[in-house]
């Protein structure tokens, strides 16, 4: 049931450390997130599941992770803080790059077919899959601002960079967060396909 504990090193724990840091969990020195999992985090989190009722394990589950992004969680001090997910990839292992929102992303049209008989992801077989769909998933994850492209180029691969965007979008949207795109989840994604 962990999906991120200590000493795990993944992207999503970027926006983990943020949403803790907005919410006044977490204080990290230049108040820069990190994709490392350290004993600030596994504290701050531990923290935050006392404070809203949860079992203060450490480790950010599944129940932690959809709490944590809800519009309706107060800081701290009582404030109610949107949760701001961005998606993020050092372009030189040292400075995060931010994905702005496009607003126009919700009239914008998408080459996606949306089917039930169709998902992506990284499979448990260690596949990834690769698929010229997965484009339009990255590109309309960069409209709300959860992905960043490299070199302002989408590929047609579901990597680690795409699958950690994907769980910032379930998370902020009250998906189950597996990191894996399948027809309930592109629904939410493409409303408008």
């Amino acid at each position: 049931d962990a999906i991120y504990k200590y000493e795990d090193d993944a992207e999503p724990i970027r926006a983990i450390q943020q949403r803790l840091m907005d919410l006044e969990y977490l204080v990290l020195e230049d108040n820069t997130p990190t994709t490392y999992f350290g004993g600030k985090t596994e504290a701050a989190v531990r923290e935050f599941q006392t404070a809203n009722g949860l079992e203060a394990t450490g480790i950010v589950n599944k129940t932690t992770l959809e709490k944590l992004f809800l519009c309706s969680t107060l800081s701290k001090s009582g404030n109610t803080v949107i949760p701001e997910i961005e998606a993020t990839e050092p372009a030189d292992n040292t400075k995060p790059t931010n994905a702005e929102p496009n607003p126009n992303a919700d009239s914008k049209t998408y080459n996606i077919d949306l089917s039930e008989y169709k998902a992506y992801g990284q499979r448990s077989n260690g596949n990834i899959d690769d698929h010229e769909e997965i484009k339009a998933i990255q590109e309309r994850l960069h409209d709300l601002g959860f992905f960043t492209p490299e070199d302002n180029e989408y590929t047609s691969y579901f990597g680690n960079k795409t699958k950690a965007a994907f769980e910032a979008f379930e998370a902020a949207n009250n998906l189950d967060v597996d990191g894996f795109a399948d027809y309930e989840d592109l629904k939410v994604l493409f409303p408008n396909n």
